[in-house]
Parts: structure tokens; C-alpha cells; sequence
């Protein structure tokens, strides 16, 4: 499974939209078996969707995504795990630990009785 995981420095990108660099990484299992940074420079919207079929992502977990952009991601089986902020190599430990813990890393404004209703949407395969 590819993890693309949207970044800015050591952190979440707030906003996937106009995010610059995607950590893929390579997992088997819950076991990292690569990884690799993809910059995505100035892409258009349509060509950074391009990159992540390309690059055979399975989850990208990110910071706020606009729905221009998830919809088309989902139509390419591709899961979107959206508003999560916070330190990525974190929220990567977690995620392979166990995904639904990933709650402790709602963007503020994200309620976590109603995690995935507060303009949050699972979206994707295996939901």
C-alpha cells in the first residue's frame, strides 16, 4: 500500500490544495518498506491528481482538501483521510498503529462526536 501524505517542513500541510511536497511512503503490513518525498512544485489541480494516480497512492491523509479535489481522488480509488494537523512522521506512526486513533489530530473546528460530519468526509475505499 502507498501512503501519500501531504507535508509543509516537518509538519501536516494545512491545505492540500496548494500543498508543494507529498511524502509517499511504502507500506506492507504496518511495516515502512520505503519512502520518497514528491514535489509537486506549482502542479494545476488536475495535474497534482495525475501525479498521485501516477504514483499508485492508496491513502493520502492531508489537512483541509477542497471537494474539487476529493471527489475526483475517490473516482480513482483513492482514500482521503482529510483535517488532520500536526507533526507527519506522528500522525504516520499512528495511522500504522492503529488509524482510528488518528482522532487526536482533527484540525481545530473538528468535533469528535460528530468527527466525520464537522466538514470532514471519509472518503475512499474501506471506509
Amino acid at each position: 500500500m502507498f501512503i501519500g501524505i501531504s507535508i509543509f517542513n516537518k509538519r501536516l500541510s494545512p491545505l492540500f490544495d496548494t500543498s508543494q511536497n507529498l511524502l509517499i511512503v511504502k507500506l506492507d503490513g504496518s511495516q515502512e518498506k520505503g519512502r520518497e518525498i514528491c514535489s509537486f512544485g506549482f502542479l494545476s489541480p488536475v495535474k497534482k491528481m495525475e501525479k498521485l494516480i501516477e504514483k499508485n497512492i492508496n491513502v493520502l491523509i492531508c489537512g483541509a482538501i477542497s471537494n474539487s479535489f476529493i471527489y475526483p481522488l475517490v473516482k480513482a480509488n483513492i482514500r482521503v483521510i482529510p483535517n488532520l494537523c500536526g507533526e507527519y512522521e506522528e500522525i504516520l506512526e499512528t495511522f500504522k498503529e492503529n488509524e482510528i486513533s488518528l482522532d487526536k489530530f482533527l484540525m481545530p473546528g473538528c468535533c469528535k462526536k460528530r468527527k466525520y460530519n464537522c466538514h470532514r468526509h471519509r472518503h475512499g475505499r474501506n471506509n
